[in-house]
C-alpha cells in the first residue's frame, strides 16, 4: 500500500481528533497510578501469558516423549489389519504367495491410407509357452452407447486406446498397452532377422492392375526379405476373406518369432526397447513355445455387400482365452478378485482351481496353503453382497462348496476360496509350478 501524503494525513489526523476524544489513561487519587486490575481484566490476562502459558507449554514438551512411548506400544500391540507371522516354507500351513498376472500387449497393424489390417495380442504365459492371437479388422467390438462396431471403423473413428478398451471387454481381460506399427516401420523392424521364413498357407495374388491374378507369394515355405513385409502381409488376394487371410497373417508373426529366437544373441534383434513394449514381448516370446490361433467368431456378409464381419462366439471365449491367459488380471470390475488356498495339502497351492476359477470369471491375486490340511469341505466366502452372483459362478465352476459371506472389512480380495477334500476327491496332485509367484512384499512385477 502507497504511503498516505501529508495533506492526506493532516486531514486523517483532525478527521479522529474530531470524531474521538482524547481518553486519559486511569489515574488513582491525588494523580496516582490506579490500582491493578482485578482478576479477569488486562492485567490478569498479561500475567497469564507471562507466567502461565510458559509453564503449560513445558508440561506439553515434556509429556510428548511419554505419548510416543504409549503410542507406538498400542501400534506394536495392534493385531489390526497386518500379518503377525510371516511362513517361510511353501509346504507348510498358512503360506500364501502373491501370483504375477499374465503379461498382455495388443498390436494395431495399420495399411495404406490409415486404415486397420488386423490386430494381434500376445501373450506370455510362465510355463515355457506364450501365445499371438490374430483378430480380423472387422471383428465386431461393444462401444458403449451405440452397440457394437468394427475395430476397423472404431480405430479410424476414435484410434488405437478405443480399440484396446473393446479388446479387453471382449477377452475380459485387462490390455495394459497397444502398439501401433505402420506400414513404413517394417522393414526397420526385420531387417535385422531378414529374410523371414514363411510357411505360407495360399498363394497370395495380385489383387488390381495389370497383374491381377497373378501370383506373388506362392504356397510352401517362402523367403520373405525385409522390403516384402509389408506387401505379404497387407495384401488380399482377390476372393480371399479375412479369416483365410488371418491364417496367413498368423504364420508370418510365427516365422518372425522364430527368426527372433534364431538370432536372440543379436544386438537389436528386435529395434527399439528391450525390457518393455514390444521389444519385451518379441523376445519373450522367442524363448517359449509359441502358439499362433485365431479368436473364435462367427462369419456375416454385410447385407449390401460391402464386405463382411465377424461377431465373437461368447459362450467360447472365455475358455479360449484361458489357454493363454491363464492368470488374466482385469479389466476393472470384470473379474472377482480371489485369494485360493489349499486345505488339504495335496492340490500344489491350488493352482489348479486357479486357473479354472481364472477361466471362470476369477482373478486369482494369492494362491498359498490354509492355515490347516484338514480342511473338508470347499469353502468361498466373499464380502460383498453384489459380488455374490459371480461367487455362485465360481463355486459352480468348482463343482463342489460352500458360499458364505462375511462381514469382514478392508479385505484385499473380493473373495477367498478354500480348497478341502471334496474338491481333492475329484483331482490329481497338482505340484507347484506353470506361473509365477511371489511371496507378499518381495516386490517383482
Amino acid at each position: 500500500m502507497t504511503a498516505p501524503t501529508d495533506e492526506v494525513a493532516d486531514t486523517l489526523a483532525e478527521n479522529t481528533s474530531a470524531a474521538m476524544p482524547a481518553v486519559e489513561p486511569p489515574e488513582g487519587r491525588h494523580g496516582a497510578p490506579a490500582d491493578p486490575a482485578p482478576p479477569g481484566r488486562p492485567g490478569a490476562a498479561s500475567a497469564w501469558w507471562r507466567y502461565g502459558f510458559p509453564a503449560a507449554l513445558a508440561a506439553c514438551i515434556l509429556a510428548i516423549p511419554i505419548l510416543v512411548v504409549s503410542g507406538a506400544r498400542v501400534v506394536l500391540d495392534s493385531r489390526e489389519g497386518r500379518e503377525i507371522v510371516t511362513v517361510t516354507d511353501p509346504a507348510a500351513p498358512g503360506w500364501e504367495a502373491t501370483v504375477d498376472p499374465t503379461p498382455v500387449m495388443a498390436v494395431a497393424v495399420e495399411g495404406d491410407g490409415g486404415a486397420l489390417d488386423h490386430l494381434a495380442v500376445l501373450t506370455l504365459t510362465s510355463d515355457g509357452n506364450g501365445a499371438v492371437i490374430v483378430l480380423p479388422p472387422t471383428t465386431l467390438m461393444p462401444v458403449p452407447g451405440a452397440g457394437t462396431m468394427p475395430f476397423d471403423a472404431v480405430y479410424q473413428l476414435r484410434g488405437a486406446n478405443e480399440v484396446r478398451d473393446g479388446l479387453a471387454a471382449i477377452l475380459a481381460v485387462g490390455v495394459p498397452e497397444i502398439r501401433v506399427i505402420r506400414p513404413g516401420e517394417w522393414i526397420d523392424l526385420t531387417s535385422p532377422v531378414s529374410p523371414l521364413t514363411v510357411t505360407n498357407t495360399d498363394p497370395v495374388t495380385a489383387p488390381s492392375g495389370s497383374s491381377v491374378g497373378q501370383v506373388i507369394f506362392p504356397r510352401g515355405a517362402i523367403d520373405v526379405p525385409a522390403s516384402q513385409v509389408w506387401t505379404y502381409i497387407g495384401t488380399k488376394s482377390p476372393g480371399e476373406n479375412e479369416l483365410s487371410r488371418m491364417v496367413r497373417t498368423g504364420a508370418f508373426w510365427r516365422a518372425w518369432i522364430q527368426a527372433i529366437a534364431a538370432k536372440r544373441d543379436l544386438e537389436g534383434v528386435v529395434p527399439g526397447e528391450v525390457d518393455s513394449g514390444l521389444g519385451r514381448f518379441l523376445r519373450g516370446l522367442a524363448e517359449k513355445q509359441v502358439v499362433v490361433a485365431t479368436l473364435p467368431v462367427v462369419r456375416f456378409l454385410m447385407p449390401d455387400g460391402s464386405g463382411e464381419v465377424f461377431d465373437p462366439i461368447r459362450e467360447e471365449v472365455p475358455s479360449f482365452v484361458s489357454q493363454y491367459v491363464p492368470f488374466p488380471a482385469g479389466p476393472e470390475g470384470r473379474r472377482v478378485r480371489l485369494r485360493v488356498l489349499d486345505g488339504t495339502g495335496r492340490l500344489g497351492h491350488g493352482l489348479a482351481a486357479a486357473r479354472l476359477l481364472a477361466a471362470s470369471g476369477g482373478q486369482i491375486d494369492k494362491v498359498g496353503n490354509a492355515s490347516t490340511f484338514d480342511v473338508e469341505t470347499t469353502t468361498i466366502t466373499y464380502y460383498d453382497e453384489a459380488l455374490r452372483g459371480g461367487v455362485e459362478a465360481l463355486r459352480d465352476a468348482l463343482g463342489v462348496g460352500e458360499v458364505v459371506k462375511s462381514d469382514a472389512l478392508n479385505v484385499a480380495v473380493d473373495a477367498t476360496v478354500v480348497l478341502g477334500a471334496d474338491y481333492a476327491a475329484g483331482q490329481g496332485a497338482d505340484p507347484p509350478g506353470g506361473t509365477t509367484m511371489r511371496p507378499p512384499g518381495s516386490g517383482g512385477g
